[in-house]
């Protein structure tokens, strides 16, 4: 073989070996392959949870890496905490008095002080049930990035504390 042509060997091996080691490892990792589950976002990271293995199309983790919600900072998580402890009571009150339509839940919350532009209501969407169930969902931003996420409903008050989903909401989309 020729020496040119034995270069021209070599420098396809190599390009062949980096496009094939191209997103399975990261920065630092030392070689280890690592399943990438989303991009930090600032003040916040994906959770770091790997999908289940089974049978799933191609890229299926990265394509709904956006519904993994991002890690608070204990700051955001006591903030959360706080806003959801003054948010259960007054959702319950509207409950109990059978007014749970998401303009009674968006007037509760402005109630509490929560800033317009950092919270809000909506109805349940409906795809597989006409029409939609009673009541409403809602969020609350406080602190940087901490989402008091729930529902009402005629059975009961739902309150949860947590991050934005990846794309920075605190509701997941209806559709993507």
């Amino acid at each position: 073989m020729s020496r040119s042509r034995c270069r021209q060997v070599q420098v396809l091996l190599l390009c062949s070996a980096l496009l094939c080691g191209c997103g399975t490892t990261e920065a630092g990792s030392a070689g280890t392959a690592s399943p990438r589950v989303g991009s930090p976002v600032p003040g916040g990271s994906v959770s770091a949870r790997p999908m289940p293995p089974g049978d799933m199309p191609p890229n299926y983790g990265d394509n709904n890496a956006w519904k993994r919600r991002l890690e608070l900072t204990p700051a955001d998580r006591r903030a959360g905490e706080d806003a959801a402890r003054r948010v259960r009571p007054a959702l319950e009150r509207l409950r109990k008095a059978g007014d749970i339509s998401p303009e009674a839940v968006r007037k509760a919350l402005e109630g509490l002080g929560f800033p317009g532009d950092r919270m809000g209501a909506q109805p349940f969407r409906s795809v597989l049930v006409s029409p939609p169930p009673a009541g409403a969902v809602y969020y609350v931003r406080v602190g940087e990035i901490a989402c008091v996420t729930g529902s009402v409903r005629p059975e009961g008050v739902l309150v949860e504390v947590g991050g934005p989903t990846g794309e920075g909401t605190c509701l997941e989309p209806f559709s993507h």
